[in-house]
């Protein structure tokens, strides 16, 4: 195409049309998905061995419980494993490959709500470039697709769609208990702009759904498999001996060492980086959604501080869509589909 304005010897192109921009971008995540998906074998080596004796462990409800109720984390894996004669590994990184491919297009779609092609294009690769860092040596593949359940799930209550977030609600609940969060978002992203008894109503109605799935799993296994109903395990002796107290007490010997980026007290601290913190800068000139949305945070740290193992950086991947736009607010502002007055129109 031949150039229609020169500026300085600088040729001036006409842009792509946004849908077929966007196209090009959903190739160009999608070969990230790609590169990204196989790596996780690379972090796996230690338990390859191990993943058909997991997986069968995980089809006659053997497994540990925690893993054992995350029906779909494993269910498509053994679908393309019998149905298109894949080795079980493929299957799995055949599985976090769609995830996230699927995440990426979406969440370039969820950024430009607020921000120009160029800053959510920056953003979606940001989430790329941080997963290297969420992978360990063990076998975990609930996570992509719980990340793909918040990142719907916020997009619904922005828009306000409660049938659609019953339906992120039911798949979640099916992966991972995390789901759980997305009930109270959102009750506190609404609250005050719709009438109080429907809002009430329909909360109760997420959770309803939500603790049916959650214990309709348990009680099959149960039943057929004789699998202990188990809710969690608490890590707080786990986060506060191993974790929190070597952050701080070992921190100079990490740093002399130059061990401070591969040590596993703070590869949940690196995650986020700044953005654990500039979310939180000019709080009040943040559209409204973010702001009520922000309420959950420090009920998911405190969740995942009782049951989670703080160093499986993985863990606080849920928050991207929450903490990622809200930074880059913060140092840009927004531009994306009417900016600040269209994020909050609804609130």
């Amino acid at each position: 195409m031949a150039p229609i304005e020169d500026k300085g010897g600088v040729a001036s192109y006409p842009p792509l049309s946004p849908r077929t921009r966007y196209a090009a971008l959903c190739l160009l995540y999608v070969a990230v998905a790609g590169i990204l998906a196989p790596l996780e074998a690379v972090y796996w080596r230690a338990s390859l061995d191990f993943l058909p004796q997991w997986h069968a462990s995980m089809l006659d409800g053997t497994a540990h419980t925690v893993n054992q109720f995350r029906v779909l984390s494993f269910l498509l894996p053994e679908f393309i494993h019998r149905t298109l004669g894949f080795s079980l590994l493929f299957a799995y990184l055949a599985q976090r490959f769609l995830y996230l491919a699927l995440i990426l297009c979406l969440l370039h779609r969820y950024l430009g709500r607020w921000f120009d092609e160029g800053l959510a294009m920056a953003g979606t690769l940001y989430f790329a470039a941080i997963l290297p860092i969420t992978s360990m040596d063990m076998i975990q593949p609930s996570e992509p697709l719980n990340v793909l359940v918040f990142l719907l799930g916020f997009w619904a209550i922005r828009e306000g769609r409660v049938a659609a977030l019953a339906a992120f609600v039911v798949l979640g609940a099916l992966n991972k208990d995390t789901t759980a969060f997305l009930v109270p978002c959102y009750l506190l992203v609404h609250w005050g702009s719709r009438p109080w008894r429907k809002l009430l109503a329909e909360t109760g109605l997420l959770a309803a759904l939500f603790f049916a799935v959650y214990s309709a799993v348990r009680l099959y296994y149960h039943a057929v498999f004789k699998t202990p109903p188990g809710l969690y395990e608490f890590q707080i002796d786990y986060n506060l001996q191993a974790i929190l107290l070597p952050a701080f007490t070992d921190l100079v010997t990490h740093l002399r060492q130059g061990a401070f980026f591969v040590a596993r007290p703070y590869l949940s601290l690196l995650l986020y980086g700044a953005m654990w913190i500039l979310p939180f800068l000019r709080f009040r000139e943040k559209p409204a959604f973010f702001r009520r949305l922000a309420l959950i945070t420090p009920l998911f740290l405190l969740g995942h501080f009782f049951v989670g193992r703080l160093d499986e950086s993985r863990l606080f991947l849920p928050l991207f869509p929450l903490l990622v736009p809200m930074g880059l607010m913060t140092l840009f502002g927004t531009d994306g589909e009417g900016g600040k007055a269209a994020a909050d129109s609804r609130f």
